[in-house]
């Protein structure tokens, strides 16, 4: 018999997030990336909303965090999150699929700057959310820094600004001093700007602008392809309206799940029982093959009592019902129409109110359910 510091475990068992039953399943499709760009306003309903959509890519300025001063999402949908650590109430973070390989340059990211690198057709891509507080200058030294390595090593480069700043230049009627400053930055660093159109970014009320742009350098302009940038005035809890944009390709990982809770686990050690008797394990002489046969024993065994199936994109929440679909429907209809006149925004805000209100007390008894 093989000493036990011999054994080997096999490589061939599938990792349970890239496991598929067949191929048909597997076939991977390229798409494009599909981007949101949004200032969260640190609204926790925004929060929630945002993290509902598909995009490969959330980029995020002032996003709601926790008391504890950490960025927070209710529902990741199987996506990763990146702001810097270390810093109280970051003011940029982004979410990003895990399919593009991404990672956290460090050496590029702040409380007020979150970059991230990306795989987009196996080329090494930057993606950067920004926040430039309007007490502060335009002229961010990291912000600058980023920009020339970039250029310098012909790294594609798209950032999401909310630069509180206006220009013609993204679609203002006109320029205010610091928008002639960023401006001058946008040239000497040769940027193009993505905007285009003038719909408002910013609405609150009756203030209204065009404070969030996207930038790109010379390198992302040539290889990204960045197709159908616009801005959707839909309602999202924001005051700030999304910003929708695509480029590049990349092939979509399909994520696999089991469902332990709802196993058939006397079917499993029936199985299991009725396939090592039938192997006759026990009397195998040679360790590593023993093992072999019990993995693929086990492995058979729990396809049939909780086979692997496609992971949901959203998870549902327990304490979600009915009502509160009904509700949020009927916020957001009053939403798209809260900037018409002060009686329609009195009916959203009293919406608002009634539904916040409703989903605290299903929450709360969903706990005690649980308790």
């Amino acid at each position: 018999m093989s000493s036990s510091s011999n054994l080997s475990i096999p490589s061939f068992i599938p990792d349970e997030q890239d496991a598929v039953p067949n191929e048909e399943e597997m076939s991977k499709k390229t798409k494009q990336i599909e981007v949101i760009q949004v200032n969260l306003n640190k609204c926790k309903d925004a929060a929630i909303e945002v993290v509902r959509q598909s995009a490969e890519l959330l980029m995020i300025t002032e996003p709601y965090v926790y008391k504890q001063g950490k960025v927070t999402f209710y529902d990741s949908n199987g996506q990763w999150i990146y702001a810097k650590a270390g810093v109280k109430q970051p003011r940029a973070c982004i979410r990003v699929h895990p399919s593009l390989e991404p990672w956290l340059v460090e050496e590029f990211s702040d409380r007020d700057i979150a970059t991230v690198a990306i795989k987009v057709q196996k080329k090494l891509t930057y993606i950067c959310s920004v926040y430039l507080d309007i007490k502060l200058p335009v002229k961010k030294p990291m912000w600058v820094s980023l920009i020339k390595r970039c250029n310098d090593e012909n790294i594609p480069l798209i950032a999401g600004l909310d630069c509180n700043a206006h220009s013609p230049l993204w679609g203002c009627k006109e320029s205010n001093n610091r928008g002639e400053l960023m401006e001058d930055l946008i040239h000497e660093l040769q940027l193009t700007v993505a905007n285009n159109g003038s719909t408002w970014t910013f609405e609150a009320g009756e203030h209204k602008s065009i404070i969030d742009i996207t930038l790109m350098n010379e390198r992302a302009l040539l290889e990204l392809g960045l197709e159908e940038w616009r801005v959707d005035r839909r309602h999202n809890f924001s005051d700030h309206n999304y910003i929708k944009y695509s480029f590049g390709k990349f092939l979509p990982g399909t994520r696999w799940s089991r469902n332990f809770r709802r196993g058939d686990w006397e079917k499993f050690e029936k199985t299991t029982d009725d396939a090592i008797d039938q192997q006759q394990l026990m009397e195998v002489k040679d360790m590593n093959n023993s093992l072999e046969e019990l993995y693929l024993i086990l492995n058979n065994a729990l396809n049939q009592a909780a086979p692997m199936k496609k992971a949901p994109k959203c998870r549902p929440h327990r304490w979600w019902n009915n009502e509160l679909q009904h509700l949020k429907m009927e916020l957001l209809k009053l939403g798209d129409k809260r900037r018409q006149s002060a009686d329609k925004m009195e009916k959203y805000r009293e919406a608002r109110r009634l539904f916040v209100k409703e989903r605290k007390k299903a929450k709360q008894q969903s706990w005690r359910d649980f308790c």
